[in-house]
C-alpha cells in the first residue's frame, strides 16, 4: 500500500555520515507512533537492510508501511536505529528514510 500523498522527512536528503551524526546528537530518541495494520501492508523486505527478523520487529512496533519510515523525524530515526534488534546502524548507513520515500512513491528503493 504505497502512499504517494505524504510529506517526506528532510532526513531523506542526508548522507549516511550526516544522518549518523544527527542520530548521535538525538540521544535515545523517541518511539514513532504506532499504526494499526490495514489491508495490504507494504513489503518491508524491499528496504535494503531489512531481513525477516527486522521486518517482524518493525511490525511489532506498528510499522507496516514505507510512508511511516519516510516521514520519521530525527528522534524517531534515532530510536529506531538504537532499538532495532539486529544491525541498527543500517538505518542510517542504508538511509532507510530515503529508501522508504522512494518506495512509498512507487519507485525503486535506490
Amino acid at each position: 500500500m504505497s502512499n504517494q500523498n505524504f510529506s517526506p522527512s528532510p532526513l531523506a536528503g542526508l548522507s549516511p555520515e550526516a544522518l549518523e551524526e544527527a542520530i548521535a546528537l538525538a540521544g535515545a530518541g523517541k518511539a514513532p507512533p504506532r499504526s494499526r495494520r490495514r489491508a495490504n501492508p507494504d513489503e518491508l523486505l524491499l528496504i535494503d537492510g531489512v531481513g525477516p527478523k527486522n521486518k517482524a520487529w518493525l511490525n511489532e512496533q506498528g510499522i507496516y508501511y514505507f510512508y511511516q519510515i519516510a516521514t520519521m523525524n530525527i528522534d524517531q530515526v534515532a530510536w529506531l536505529s538504537k532499538n532495532l534488534p539486529t544491525f541498527g546502524a543500517r538505518v542510517y548507513r542504508e538511509n532507510w528514510v530515503a529508501q522508504c520515500t522512494n518506495l512509498a512513491r512507487g519507485e525503486p528503493a535506490r
